[in-house]
């Protein structure tokens, strides 16, 4: 708000939540859920933000019934007519005797906003807004965003859908876990982390697999201690056989992800039971017998009602393996277009997933370029 015709002096902001307090006590008194005092002229014509400290800032009715309901709240801007304090605002105690209504502070009787001691004339401007205080789905969403914040899902979608230039991985690892597609973005900051550089002395744990996003400090790599092992053949053996133990685990927690992956995504579909129909509608109906991965998963879903067979798992393993592309279309950074197909009950749990593995995709593309340098030649996995 900016108005220049404002006169000097100050001012008081008020809002009045006209459906709070039952007939007739609504005619003399007020629910009001925000009051501020002695707010100068200049907040209101300056072209900056202004603070405003609240004298009374309530909250809206609980919500006791099992529908929305709607509140009318106007909202007022009075010119006083000296400084105020909360102490002008007590409502008489013969008032609220009379209908029966227990004292509190944002419970005001209307006479006062218009006592002449207190306020110069009419409101100078005012609103009305309706407001929705019992949004049950509001609430559940509030909840639900809270809950996500603080388990980093957030910073989990930040990691994985920041726009950045696809990033070429080695062949033998995107195989694993196929539907991760790794940029460059990732890759420069798995290896700005402080966890990589502790795989050089050895101090090893996954648990930088969390969302946690800003590590504290760590000192700079000991360049020279890393040289040490170089001094002699045996230590050039033994850094050899550390990256190798690096490469292998970091190997098996990438497939567990992409076990994890695919157990997630076959529960899925069996969640709802879709029919094929409704799968290829929920991807894309001219192009979904086209997908791979679609007839993976229609195989899974026919295959068994509860819990797929080994040999149904390992068949569609190998038939991803067979037509995955790690260079030309399939490179370029994104979810796999199947992933639409996944029920909202189990979406954190694929967001989980596949952020865990493409930061363990990450640290090995860099365990084994570091390999590559280092030894001139690709090590022999487990």
């Amino acid at each position: 708000m900016q108005d220049t015709d404002l006169n000097p002096g100050l001012y008081s902001v008020v809002a009045f939540d006209i459906d709070r307090l039952p007939s007739p006590a609504d005619s003399e008194l007020s629910w009001m859920v925000f009051l501020a005092l002695n707010v100068e002229r200049e907040c209101f014509i300056q072209n900056k933000s202004c603070q405003i400290d609240p004298v009374i800032h309530s909250r809206f009715a609980p919500c006791k019934k099992r529908f929305d309901h709607e509140t009318t709240v106007n909202l007022f801007l009075i010119k006083q007519n000296r400084k105020l304090s909360a102490n002008d605002f007590i409502a008489s105690g013969d008032i609220l005797r009379r209908y029966g209504i227990s004292p509190l502070p944002a419970i005001v009787e209307y006479e006062r906003f218009r006592d002449p001691r207190l306020y110069e004339g009419t409101p100078l401007y005012g609103m009305q807004y309706k407001v929705m205080r019992c949004s049950r789905m509001a609430t559940l969403m509030h909840i639900r965003q809270r809950v996500d914040e603080r388990l980093g899902y957030g910073a989990m979608e930040a990691y994985l859908h920041t726009k950045s230039r696809p990033y070429k991985v080695y062949p033998a690892i995107q195989r694993i876990f196929p539907q991760i597609k790794v940029t460059e973005r990732m890759i420069k900051y798995g290896r700005d982390e402080c966890s990589y550089r502790q795989e050089f002395h050895l101090s090893h744990f996954d648990k930088h697999l969390e969302p946690i996003l800003h590590e504290k400090d760590c000192p700079e790599l000991e360049v020279e201690a890393l040289l040490d092992w170089f001094k002699s053949d045996a230590g050039k053996n033994g850094f050899r056989r550390l990256l190798l133990d690096r490469i292998n685990y970091w190997l098996r927690m990438l497939v567990q992800e992409s076990r994890n992956f695919r157990w997630i995504h076959y529960l899925s579909i069996e969640y709802d039971r879709y029919s094929d129909t409704d799968l290829a509608d929920s991807i894309d109906k001219q192009t979904a017998s086209d997908i791979p991965q679609y007839r993976i998963f229609k195989k899974l879903k026919t295959a068994a009602d509860s819990v797929p067979a080994q040999d149904v798992l390992e068949e569609s393993s190998t038939e991803q393996d067979e037509e995955v592309e790690v260079e030309g279309e399939n490179s370029s950074p994104g979810i796999s277009p199947y992933m639409h197909a996944v029920h909202p009950s189990y979406a954190r749990a694929f967001t989980r997933v596949l952020y865990r593995g493409t930061r363990i995709m990450s640290r090995l593309q860099l365990l084994i370029e570091l390999y590559v340098e280092t030894f001139d030649e690709f090590p022999e996995f487990e």
